[in-house]
């Protein structure tokens, strides 16, 4: 197996993006430093084997960070941005999905589509076909209020029905 430092970039940055779960990235880090333990794990360059090993320290022990704050310190101070944040149809489709199942909150939903919309204002966000842009943005746009409400203690101004027409105007059903 094995793992590059391009590779802890985009989950780092997943994980702050909120494009996937603590749990996810936890499971990914535990299976790569399994198998350093094994010493079945090459390490890509070789020059950052020590950098990529405390990064996948970090990311194993996650369950003990709070949300992405801590993932954002540790790639800063260690400097692992990452150059884009890639995103395609499927990311959307997958969020829409949970938002209408139930599995994600508004609140997610709409953290992780405004984490998207910031990485495009800094030139972070690499749209999967280059194509899709237009579908991908309507549909991150959309999901960036998921968490609105009419007022203060008002209902929330979208709910499961507009959740389920944007998936099928976006052709994501």
């Amino acid at each position: 197996m094995t793992v590059s430092l391009d590779e802890i970039r985009e989950m780092i940055g997943a994980r702050i993006s909120g494009s996937k779960p603590r749990q996810k990235i936890q499971k990914w880090a535990e299976e790569r430093m399994n198998a350093g333990a094994r010493q079945e794990l090459a390490y890509e360059p070789v020059t950052e084997a020590e950098r990529i090993w405390e990064a996948l320290v970090f990311m194993a022990n996650s369950q003990h960070q709070e949300g992405s704050r801590s993932f954002i310190e540790f790639r800063d101070k260690n400097n692992l941005r990452i150059s884009t944040i890639r995103i395609s149809l499927e990311d959307v489709r997958t969020a829409l999905n949970a938002l209408i199942s139930g599995e994600k909150s508004r609140d997610e939903i709409d953290r992780w589509a405004c984490g998207l919309m910031a990485a495009d204002d800094r030139r972070e966000l690499e749209y999967l076909p280059s194509q899709d842009e237009d579908r991908i943005w309507k549909g991150i746009l959309s999901l960036s209020g998921v968490d609105t409400r009419v007022g203060p203690d008002g209902p929330y101004l979208y709910g499961t029905e507009d959740f389920i027409t944007w998936r099928d105007e976006l052709g994501l059903s």
